[in-house]
């Protein structure tokens, strides 16, 4: 018998938030977008097998993009992109399976580089009606420097209660 995962996502638009927030909402998704390329072309070129343990083990000592991502956050991106590789090879060996072709993951453009940023449950913490997402140390150290932005989370204020979710 399967066991089945349960997932739970939210997702907030968020309105009116401060320059701090805008910043570092920035970096997460540029770098998020940024090691998507980096795995990709990895991939496309053969440097690395489409896997995303092969990929990240390629790129932790080596690609700033993963080293400004919380460790997870990296995992799940890499894992995304595996995964889009795998239906591309899957469908290669059984195009029968499939409604419609499945192409290649592409490239993020390199004028809008962004991605969007999954946490898991070991990225981020509720606290009443906000958000606290963990950062890196390599991302804390860049804001520190280049923005004066001295912080140890990303507090985001939704104005909702999220007290249930927890």
């Amino acid at each position: 018998m399967k066991t089945l995962k349960v997932k739970r996502s939210l997702r907030i638009e968020l309105n009116n938030i401060d320059q701090t927030t805008q910043i570092v909402l920035g970096y997460l998704t540029y770098h998020a977008g940024k090691l998507w390329n980096e795995a990709n072309y990895l991939v496309k070129n053969k440097l690395a097998k489409p896997n995303k343990f092969n990929l990240y083990n390629k790129l932790k000592d080596i690609s700033i993009h993963k080293k400004s991502l919380q460790s997870r956050t990296a995992q799940i991106v890499l894992d995304e992109l595996s995964r889009g590789w795998q239906n591309f090879f899957d469908y290669l060996q059984t195009p029968e399976k499939y409604p419609s072709p499945v192409k290649p993951p592409k490239y993020n453009k390199k004028s809008l580089p962004h991605r969007p940023v999954i946490y898991d449950k070991t990225g981020f913490k509720i606290e009443g009606s906000s958000i606290r997402l963990s950062l890196s140390k390599e991302l804390k150290q860049h804001l520190k420097e280049k923005h004066n932005i001295e912080i140890d989370y990303l507090k985001i204020e939704t104005g909702l209660n999220l007290s249930k979710l927890n």
